[in-house]
């Protein structure tokens, strides 16, 4: 019998904050001279340091975490996220963005759809100068996997992703 799911890498880290299952979050290494260093997971806003090649993921746990919690977070293959489709349709196989809970509340702790609720001040569909390269690279963190097309409301749901292009992330 094969895999269903043989890439899915998963870190655990501890919650700076309330955090449900399915919020993104932005893992920060904390590491001190008397330890290895590991992760606090929050919901990623612009006020983070290290926001360029940061490394995300998805809380994967059926109960409510408080912040302090040693909390699961799917940083590499398919996992439930929220994801916020404010103004553009969710479509098959849609790349997605680390939404910014600081420039749109309602996708604090989502992926997003729409460039205007990131930090990314440039994506559009090529890729021909460095700037638009690192946008991707920073932004584009996940794939809509989920099979039906939403159209756009200012809401979030639990879809179904495929998490990748983590740089940071320990093998």
């Amino acid at each position: 019998m094969a895999l269903s799911n043989p890439n899915r890498k998963v870190v655990e880290a501890t919650a700076g904050e309330a955090l449900v299952h399915g919020d993104v979050v932005h893992l920060i290494m904390q590491q001190s001279d008397t330890s290895d260093g590991s992760y606090t997971a929050t919901k990623y806003d612009s006020a983070d340091a290290d926001i360029i090649f940061g490394t995300y993921g998805v809380v994967d746990s059926g109960i409510s975490i408080a912040s302090g919690d040693t909390v699961s977070c799917v940083v590499e293959g398919h996992c439930q996220a929220k994801v916020y489709y404010e103004s553009i349709n969710l479509t098959t196989g849609q790349f997605l963005l680390v939404a910014d809970g600081a420039t749109v509340a309602a996708a604090d702790g989502c992926f997003c759809t729409d460039l205007s609720d990131t930090d990314a001040a440039t994506l559009p569909g090529n890729l021909d100068s460095s700037a638009k390269r690192l946008a991707f690279d920073s932004f584009c963190r996940a794939q809509n996997l989920e099979s039906t097309t939403v159209t756009a409301a200012a809401a979030s749901r639990l879809t179904w992703v495929r998490i990748f292009n983590n740089p940071a992330t320990p093998s």
